[in-house]
């Protein structure tokens, strides 16, 4: 069985930059035990597995499909820029016409649609609770930094494993106000309770960061910046709008199983 699949750096207009995501296209269900296998060989943050709904459809006419996200060592609930990605490529590789998509996932239905050159997805948010601060002593910072200390931050992963096993904590997003010049927070994000030691630009965080920064700031449009990305949010109702504008298809190819 050979299965088309590609890599795609979300986030960037230049190669080898941004965050890159495997996509692979399928026309069938697979085994259980093979999604976790072929993400593990791409040892990528996120492996994104796409197929329809309906046997009747076909990737290049549905509007529907199942999506699956899989980091190295296991399936996640929500992934933003695999999602991105895997618009990207049904845009562009299959010539997908329909202007809006839906993903049935873990996280309920997803919706990415196209707006010119640019994808916009649409994510619910999730506004955050306040919990015992147990990794504070980790990042030595403060509200009052600027946001740009982020990018000095040096981060001790086994610290931040030592400090949960992972059940109550499956990443840490540290986040600072920005001065709207053009920046209204600055953020990153670390993972490595799934696998993902720093995961750069990442579309799942900002369905938390926009509802928390929306609420301190009063604002409704908010721009962020994460690994020097620019990643712009719109609330509205009960979900949030990410417009992840940003993608190059890096290294198209066939999965051979």
């Amino acid at each position: 069985m050979r299965i088309p699949l590609y890599v795609v750096d979300a986030f960037s207009r230049q190669p080898f930059c941004g965050n890159p995501a495997a996509v692979c296209l399928l026309n069938t269900t697979m085994a259980e035990k093979t999604y976790q296998s072929v993400a593990a060989e791409m040892n990528l943050s996120e492996t994104a597995f796409v197929q329809t709904l309906s046997e009747r459809d076909t990737l290049s006419t549905a509007s529907r499909f199942s999506l699956r996200w899989f980091t190295p060592t296991q399936e996640i609930p929500l992934c933003g820029h695999a999602t991105l990605a895997t618009a990207a490529v049904l845009y562009s590789e299959t010539a997908n016409p329909n202007v809006h998509l839906t993903f049935e996932t873990l996280s309920g239905e997803l919706y990415a649609r196209k707006k010119g050159e640019n994808i916009v997805l649409d994510f619910p948010l999730n506004p955050p609770v306040p919990q015992v601060r147990l990794f504070v002593w980790h990042f030595n910072l403060t509200a009052s930094d600027a946001g740009r200390n982020l990018e000095r931050l040096s981060v001790d992963t086994a610290s931040l494993l030592a400090a949960d096993t992972g059940a109550r904590v499956r990443g840490v997003i540290v986040t600072l106000r920005g001065d709207g010049r053009p920046y209204n927070f600055y953020s990153r994000y670390f993972a490595p309770w799934v696998g993902i030691n720093e995961d750069p630009v990442t579309g799942s965080a900002h369905t938390v960061l926009a509802p928390y920064w929306s609420s301190r700031l009063g604002m409704t449009h908010l721009q962020g910046d994460s690994a020097n990305v620019l990643c712009r949010s719109e609330l509205a109702g009960t979900g949030s709008f990410p417009h992840f504008k940003r993608w190059i298809l890096n290294i198209p190819g066939h999965l051979a199983l």
